[in-house]
C-alpha cells in the first residue's frame, strides 16, 4: 500500500473532478505522494493536457507547478522558460497572488543565471506594485523582502522597504520559511552597508529558522552567506568552521549535486582574504572542474575571474595570464563590472597582447572603486543612526518573546565608524593593488611577447632553455646569499610503455597530467621546467637536501595517486626523482648531473622513489 497506493487513489480523485474547476490542493497532495521530479512533471503534463477548457489562471497556476519541477529536472533555463509561460497566461488578468509568485520565481532563475540586477529587479518591482493591489498583507511583505535584495545601492530605500516588510508580517504567524527570509534580506541590507556584525547576527537567525524545517537548500545557501560576513568582519575562525560545514553538507545532501562546487568556491574566498593566495587558486581551480555540476552560471565566471586574480597575487603570473585568456568575460552592457572583474578583463587583454586597452580598463577599475568607497561611506552615515536595528528589533520581539531589546546605539555607531575606516583602507589597498598591476602591465608587455619562447608548448611550463636561465639565476643567488638551494629531475617511469600500448596522444595526456599536478603542489617560488621528453627539473630555493626530499615526497604521491583516466580504464603514472644540493663553485651542469644519476639509481632500485644524490659515493 503506502505511497503507491495513495498515488493512484489521488489520481483517480483528480481524474474525477477534472471536468469541473481544478483542485489545486488535491493536486498538491497528489504531487506531494510522488516520488521524484520527474513523475511530478509527468503529472502535471497529464493534468494540462485535460486542462484545455479550464480558465487561463487555473492554467498558469499548473504551468507554474510544472515550471518548479523543470528547474530540478531540466535546469534554471528551463524552469525559467517555465515560468515565462505561466505569466504569458497571467499577464492580461486581473492581479492575484499567482501573479506575485510567479514574477518572484522568473526574478530568481534571471538572477541565478545572470545575477544582472536590470534583468531580475524588474520582476521584483511589478511583483510589489501588483501586490499592493491586493490587500494581503503576507503576499506584499513577501515582495517586499525580495526587493530589498535589489536595493544594494541605496541604504535608505532597502531600509524603508524593509521596515515596511516588518510592519506588515504578523510575526506570531510567520511560518519558518518567511521567517527566514526576513533575517535574510535583515542581514543583507546590514552587510550591504558595513554593519557586518549585526549583519551576521541576522544570518545565524535565518540559518537557524531553516533548519527547523531541515530545509537543506536554505540552510546551504546561509553558510555561504555567513561565510561572506565572516570575511567581511575578518573572522576567519568563524570563515572556516563555515567552510567546513559546507563540505559537511555535501558529504550529507549528495542529491544537492552543486554543493561540492560551493563547498570550495567559498573556500577559494577565504584563502583569498586571509592572503594565502596559492591555496586560494587552488580551491577555485577544484571548484572550476566542478562546473557541469551548477546551473548558476554566474558563480562559475566569478570563480574564473577569482582565480585569476589568486594566481597574479600568488606570483604566477604567466599562469594567470594563460587563465585570463580562457575565461568568460562578463556580459558587458547589461551591468557595470565589479572591480576584480575588470581586473580580471584586464589581464585578458594583457593575454591577448592588449597592453593599452588592459591599462585604460585597470585605471577604469581604481575610478570605480574610489565611486564605490564614496557611496559606502555616504550610506553608511545612516547606518549609524542604527534605525534598522531598532526597528528589527521590534519585529524580533514579536517573534522570539524572550528576547530583549538590542541597545546600545552609541557603540553601535562606534562600531559603523570603525567599519568605514576600515572599508575605506580595504578600498585603497585595491585601488593600491590595481596601480601595481598596471606597472606590472608596462614592465613586462615585451615579455608576453616573447612568452612562447620561454614556455613549454605541451605542458605549459618554462621549457629547457628558460629553465636552464632561472637554474642558472637561482644558483647565482644562492652562492651571492649563502641561501641553500636544491634541484630535483624527475621523469615518468616506463613512459615508453604508455605511449606504445596506448599512442602518443595518451602520452601527451600524461605528461600534461604531470605538469597540472606538480603546478598544484609546487609554490610560485619554486619552478619547474619541462628538460626534453618525459624529464623534467624543480628548482627549491631555500631548501637543504631533508626539507627538499620532504617536497619530492609530496609530488611523487600526489602523481601516483592521481591515475590518467582513460575511457575504459585507468592508468597509474609513477615518478622516479633524483635530488642534488648546490654547492659553492658547482656549475648547473654539474648539479643536473648529479640529480641525474641519482634518478637513475632510483630507477634501477624499483622506480617510484626519491633517491638523494650522496657526494662521498660519487667520489669514491
Amino acid at each position: 500500500m503506502g505511497k503507491t497506493f495513495l498515488a493512484a487513489l489521488l489520481a483517480l480523485l483528480f481524474a474525477a473532478s477534472s471536468h469541473g474547476a481544478i483542485d489545486r490542493d488535491a493536486i498538491e497532495a497528489e504531487l506531494a505522494a510522488l516520488a521524484t521530479a520527474a513523475d511530478q512533471l509527468a503529472r502535471l503534463d497529464e493534468a494540462l493536457a485535460a486542462a484545455g477548457s479550464e480558465p487561463p489562471e487555473e492554467r498558469a497556476w499548473l504551468l507554474f507547478k510544472r515550471a518548479r519541477a523543470l528547474e530540478v529536472t531540466d535546469g534554471n533555463e528551463a524552469g525559467l522558460a517555465g515560468y515565462e509561460a505561466a505569466w504569458a497566461l497571467l499577464a492580461a488578468l486581473p492581479p492575484s497572488a499567482l501573479h506575485v509568485d510567479v514574477l518572484l520565481e522568473r526574478s530568481y532563475m534571471k538572477y541565478l543565471l545572470a545575477n544582472v540586477p536590470e534583468a531580475y529587479c524588474a520582476d521584483r518591482e511589478e511583483a510589489v506594485r501588483l501586490a499592493r493591489q491586493l490587500e494581503d498583507p503576507k503576499v506584499l511583505s513577501k515582495a517586499l523582502v525580495r526587493l530589498t535584495f535589489c536595493q544594494t545601492g541605496d541604504f535608505s530605500g532597502a531600509l524603508e522597504t524593509l521596515s515596511e516588510a516588518i510592519g506588515l508580517a504578523d510575526a506570531r504567524q510567520l511560518e519558518p520559511n518567511d521567517a527566514g527570509m526576513v533575517y535574510n534580506a535583515a542581514g543583507n541590507t546590514l552587510g550591504q552597508n558595513q554593519l557586518h556584525d549585526q549583519a551576521y547576527g541576522y544570518l545565524l537567525r535565518a540559518y537557524d529558522a531553516w533548519a527547523e524545517v531541515d530545509d537543506r537548500q536554505d540552510m546551504f545557501n546561509m553558510q555561504h552567506a555567513l561565510l561572506a560576513s565572516a570575511v567581511a568582519r575578518g573572522a576567519f575562525d568563524d570563515g572556516e568552521k563555515h567552510v567546513a560545514r559546507m563540505f559537511e553538507m555535501a558529504d550529507e545532501s549528495p542529491e544537492f549535486e552543486d554543493f561540492r562546487f560551493f563547498a570550495h568556491y567559498n573556500e577559494g574566498l577565504l584563502r583569498q582574504a586571509q592572503g594565502r593566495f596559492a591555496e586560494a587558486g587552488t580551491a577555485l581551480g577544484k571548484a572550476l572542474a566542478l562546473e557541469a555540476t551548477t546551473q548558476e552560471r554566474y558563480f562559475v565566471r566569478q570563480a574564473g575571474y577569482l582565480e585569476v586574480a589568486a594566481l597574479y597575487r600568488a606570483g604566477q603570473t604567466d599562469a594567470a595570464l594563460e587563465r585570463a585568456a580562457a575565461i568568460d568575460l562578463p556580459p558587458l552592457g547589461e551591468r557595470a563590472p565589479e572591480v576584480y572583474e575588470r581586473i580580471a578583463i584586464g589581464l585578458n587583454q594583457l593575454a591577448r597582447n592588449e597592453t593599452k586597452a588592459s591599462v585604460g580598463t585597470l585605471l577604469e577599475a581604481i575610478g570605480h572603486e574610489a565611486r564605490q568607497r564614496q557611496r559606502f561611506v555616504r550610506d553608511a552615515a545612516l547606518a549609524r543612526g542604527a534605525i534598522l536595528e531598532e526597528r528589527i528589533a521590534g519585529f524580533e520581539e514579536q517573534i522570539r518573546e524572550q528576547e530583549r531589546e538590542i541597545s546600545g546605539l552609541q557603540a553601535q555607531a562606534e562600531i559603523s565608524g570603525r567599519r568605514i575606516a576600515l572599508l575605506g583602507a580595504a578600498a585603497g589597498g585595491i585601488a593600491v593593488v590595481a596601480l601595481i598591476i598596471i606597472v606590472a602591465i608596462l614592465l613586462r608587455s615585451r615579455q608576453v611577447l616573447t612568452r612562447q619562447a620561454r614556455t613549454d608548448e605541451l605542458t605549459g611550463i618554462a621549457n629547457r632553455a628558460h629553465g636552464r636561465a632561472l637554474a642558472n639565476e637561482e644558483i647565482a643567488r644562492a652562492e651571492r646569499s649563502g641561501v641553500p638551494l636544491s634541484l630535483l629531475v624527475f621523469d615518468v617511469d616506463h613512459f615508453k610503455r604508455i605511449n606504445d600500448s596506448y599512442g602518443h596522444a595518451v602520452g601527451d595526456q600524461a605528461l600534461q597530467q604531470v605538469a597540472r599536478i606538480a603546478g598544484a603542489i609546487l609554490t610560485a617560488d619554486q619552478p619547474i621546467a619541462r628538460m626534453g621528453g618525459e624529464e623534467f627539473m624543480v628548482l627549491l630555493p631555500g631548501f637543504e637536501v631533508g626539507s627538499g626530499r620532504a617536497v619530492a615526497e609530496r609530488l611523487r604521491t600526489a602523481i601516483e595517486e592521481t591515475p590518467l583516466t582513460l575511457e575504459d580504464e585507468e592508468e597509474t603514472i609513477t615518478i622516479s626523482i633524483g635530488l642534488a644540493a648546490a654547492s659553492p663553485g658547482k656549475s648547473l651542469d654539474h648539479l643536473l648531473h648529479d640529480a641525474d644519476e641519482a634518478m637513475y639509481t632510483a630507477k634501477a632500485s624499483g622506480r617510484n622513489r626519491v633517491q638523494t644524490h650522496d657526494p662521498e659515493e660519487a667520489t669514491s
